[in-house]
Formats: structure tokens, sequence, C-alpha cells
């Protein structure tokens, strides 16, 4: 009997083991999305699996993050910029910038790469950008950059810094001493002195260069006794824009001998302060006897200042752009100078060509407060004067009269005055109010 149901048992043991050795050796199969089996072979388990390490030990996860380098900031515009670097493995790149040390904007790139170029477009003009480098390689490891930024560009600085002022020359023995204040603009970045002995050089690049940098005085030595000399001091800003020159003369002399006094030129004798020049008669360019002082423009922050019968009133504080239609000027004109006299002071300027060909222009700081007499002399290309204008610039006070502070409260005294008639006018129709109401109810 018993026999029997170990018969029956092996019976029922057989077909279960062959199934079981059946997919034993099917370990390669995988289910799809569909639930359907694909054979990729028909191997055991145990050879699917991943050999373990050399040693015998646990597989460790690489976990060194990439390394950023040669970061480049290039193609810097008004609205633009590029930024490159390369890492030592493969990683996404992401670059996170804006114009505070806060986070604004996010790039990241779609694909794993060692060279990166990004293109940062639509930015701010004359603006600094922070931003920041990340790199994450294919096992996550993440890597930055931080303190990192760059400025775009503003739009193009054509306008010339102020001539320097208050330009003075006392002359020594075999020497020059040259005094000057330099001018107030932000971007100022130096002066430098060109001399002549012909005329004053109408530009940096003319006669000697003596002196270039940012003192504001010069003595220039091992010069001839008796030679007059011409110097022209030009103000640089950090843009290489170019002043019209601030120009003056002097003539060096030995101690023991008086200096001889100046012979005045023959000019009208209306007109002072004009330097020592040869005058032509004003008949040989008659193109130039319908200029007048009202064809120069007078600008102070941009606004223009009438003449008013030849008087231009300013702020002392502020710089004086002067400007003249080139198209008014004859090819016969060589320079022109402005000349400022008051008193015992006189200081000379060069009117300059624009580089647009269409105005010359000037800037003047005045050296002292008070009047000055303004001179506008055109010379020839010889450097004779062919014709003189004259006017006189006078300071105009900016601060408010001491009446105009108050004049809210001499509009606000008749207001607070009607509002306290009101509110006694009010409280007077109360208080009858009560007394009516009060006498009332006195006698029933």
């Amino acid at each position: 009997m018993i026999v029997k149901y170990i018969k029956y048992f092996l019976l029922i043991l057989l077909p279960l083991s062959c199934i079981e050795a059946f997919f034993n050796f099917a370990g390669a199969a995988t289910i799809s999305d569909q639930g359907s089996v694909v054979i990729d072979a028909l191997v055991p388990i145990q050879e699917e699996q991943t050999p373990p390490p050399p040693g015998g030990g646990p597989i460790v996860p690489e976990t060194i993050a990439p390394t950023i380098s040669q970061i480049k900031i290039e193609h810097v515009a008004l609205n633009s910029a590029r930024i490159s670097w390369i890492t030592d493995e493969l990683a996404i790149p992401q670059i996170n910038y804006g114009t505070t040390s806060d986070i604004e904007k996010t790039y990241i790139g779609e694909s794993y790469t060692t060279e990166n170029s990004i293109f940062l477009e639509d930015l701010l003009q004359n603006t600094t950008y922070h931003f920041e480098i990340i790199a994450t390689d294919r096992n996550g490891n993440r890597s930055s950059t931080k303190n990192l930024n760059f400025s775009t560009l503003g739009p193009e600085d054509i306008t010339p810094p102020a001539n320097v002022s208050g330009l003075k020359a006392k002359a020594g023995d075999s020497k020059i001493e040259l005094s000057w204040k330099n001018p107030p603009d932000e971007d100022f970045d130096r002066i430098t002195i060109a001399r002549s002995e012909i005329f004053y050089p109408k530009s940096a690049k003319e006669g000697v260069n003596v002196y270039s940098g940012k003192n504001e005085s010069f003595t220039d030595t091992n010069l001839a006794n008796g030679v007059k000399y011409y110097y022209s001091v030009f103000s640089f800003d950090s843009n290489e824009n170019i002043s019209s020159g601030a120009v003056v003369a002097a003539t060096p002399i030995k101690s023991s001998i008086p200096p001889e006094k100046p012979e005045k030129p023959e000019i009208p004798p209306e007109i002072p302060g004009i330097p020592e020049i040869p005058v032509e008669p004003p008949d040989i360019h008659p193109e130039l006897n319908d200029i007048t002082i009202d064809d120069f423009l007078f600008l102070q922050n941009g606004l223009k200042i009438d003449a008013k019968d030849g008087k231009i009133g300013i702020d002392p504080e502020k710089d004086i752009m002067v400007f003249i239609d080139a198209n008014k000027i004859p090819d016969s004109v060589g320079s022109i100078m402005i000349i400022l006299t008051k008193e015992n002071e006189e200081y000379s300027y060069l009117m300059k060509k624009d580089d647009d060909g269409r105005t010359f222009s000037a800037s003047i700081k005045l050296a002292s407060s008070g009047s000055f007499d303004i001179t506008i002399a055109f010379l020839d290309h010889d450097n004779k004067i062919i014709k003189v204008i004259g006017g006189n610039i006078s300071p105009v006070s900016t601060k408010k009269a001491p009446e105009d502070r108050f004049s809210i409260m001499r509009y606000a005294f008749p207001l607070i005055l009607l509002l306290i008639v009101l509110i006694f006018y009010i409280l007077y129709k109360k208080i009858s109010k009560y007394r009516e109401k009060k006498k009332g109810t006195d006698n029933p």
C-alpha cells in the first residue's frame, strides 16, 4: 500500500521538475510594456550576473565631480556676451545669471559635453551681470563656480572731456612753469601738453609732447631765452576722446634782465584780450562779415543759453559748451580761438572740428567767479587773425529767492485762517442751538 502511494508521488514530482528546469534556462527573458515576453538568449541566470571586482569587494560608485576650467567671457557687446569653458569629463552644462547675486535666468544644455559655449542675449546695456557655471556628470556628480561677473557695453562715448581751467604760464630763466586745474569729468584720464615755437598746436600730435599725466603743474626746462613758446593742453577721457585744447604762450628770460613790455596787437581797442597774433584787414575775408556771436550756441547741462546784446548769463559752477555750425565757416579759416579776459586774468581755448565734420566745439570751465569778456577770433591757415567778435559772460544766480522757499506757506495761510473761522462758526452754531434747547426745557 505504501509502495503504491510512493509511486503516485514520484509521477507527480517528475513533471514539476521538468518545468522548473526549463525556466531556469530562460533567465535572459524580459517583459515588455504590453506584457509579452522577449527572449534575448537562452543562458543560465548565473551567467547574466556582473562578475564582482577583483579582490571580491563591493562595487563603489564614482563620486568625483567634473572640473571646470578655461572660463572665457568673449564678444561682449551692448546686449549680448558669449561665455565658454571646458570640463575634464562629459557633463551637462548649465549657467545661471542675473543683474544681482540672486539668479534671474538659467540656461541648461541638452547633452553631455566637455567643451561648452553659451551665447547670452537680450541683456541690458552698460550693466554688470553675475553668473555661475554648473557641470553635472553622468553619475550625478556636480560642480559649480561662483562670484563671476561681466559688464555689457554702454552706448559709444564720443563726447570729449572739458578743457583744463585756469591755465597759466610763468616764464623764468630757460624755463616756463605751467599750472592748471584738471577737468571734473568722471571719466577724465590724463592731460597731454604739446609745445611749438611756431603757433599753438591744434592737436596732441602736433609739436613736441612735453608732458602727459594727471598732475596740475609742469615745468618745461632747457629752453632758449628770448624764444616764444606756444603750449596747448589737451584733456583725454578713458575712451580716448580729446578736448579742443587750452592754450598759453610765454618767453623765457634771464632773471637779471627785466621783461620787456609786450607789444599790443593792431586790433580794435574795444576788443580786449587778443593774443599777440598779426591781424589782417577785415575786408580780405568778406565771407566772415555776417558772422556774429548769435551764430554760436552756448549750452550748459544741454540747455541753450541765449545771448542778449552780446551778454551771456551762465552758471559759473558748470561747464560751458560752445558750438558753431561748420557750414558757416569758410575754408579760409584755419582755426577759431576763444579768449576770456577779466582784469589781470586771461584764458584762451581752441575750438575743434568734431569727427563728423559738422560743428566746431569747445568745452570751457571758468577759472574764477565774476564776469569775463569773451573774444572769438578767426584765424587763417597762416595763423593770422581775420575776424574778431566780442561779448560778455556773466554769472547768474541759480538760488531761489527767500520768499520763493515759503511760497507754500504764503498760499496756505489764508486757507488756515478760513478753516479757523469755519471751526469757530460751527462751534457758535452748536452753542446757540444748545442754549435754545435748554431754554425751551426750562420754560415749558
